[in-house]
């Protein structure tokens, strides 16, 4: 995530790919790839690591944030909150 904070995308990119290669049961590790691509504007790169992120584990809050938080950035905003509430993060 820091390399991805820094800018540094290339060397981030290769280290979440080392990090998936690692513990690719990990939906966290999915989650900290996706600092580079959010950055970037890769908008359908969050959106394919935070599904795959959510099917390996469904109670994990972090990918249903982090799918919302990208859908608000770039205006789709009427994809961002319904979609966390059928996930049950928030209440209704």
């Amino acid at each position: 995530m820091l390399l991805a904070l820094t800018g540094r995308f290339p060397e981030a990119w290769a280290s979440f790919r080392r990090a998936a290669q690692l513990d690719p049961l990990s939906p966290q590790v999915l989650v900290d790839g996706a600092v580079g691509p959010v950055f970037q504007g890769n908008i359908e790169r969050v959106e394919e690591l935070m599904q795959t992120a959510m099917e390996l584990d469904p109670t994990h809050f972090f990918p249903v944030m982090v799918r919302g938080w990208v859908r608000l950035e770039v205006g789709r905003f009427q994809e961002a909150i319904p979609s966390a509430r059928t996930r049950g993060s928030w209440p209704s």
